[in-house]
């Protein structure tokens, strides 16, 4: 999916992971993310993708280059 917003969660340790995500115009809970974290040796750049749950068998992915 592209151009899809995202509510960030960040706690004490500053690690941030998905907390909700619009789709369809609606925002969804993400219940339980996976994260994955590539390097591009290359490029030298890193992305980090989530892989979101937000129910029914629905699964998301988010994509962050850095």
């Amino acid at each position: 999916m592209k151009n899809i917003e995202v509510e960030w969660y960040s706690g004490k340790e500053l690690h941030a992971h998905p907390r909700r995500i619009k789709v369809n115009g609606i925002w969804e809970e993400v219940f339980s993310f996976e994260k994955e974290i590539r390097e591009d040796l290359k490029n030298k750049k890193r992305v980090t993708i989530f892989y979101c749950h937000i129910g029914d068998n629905r699964r998301i992915k988010i994509e962050i280059a850095e």
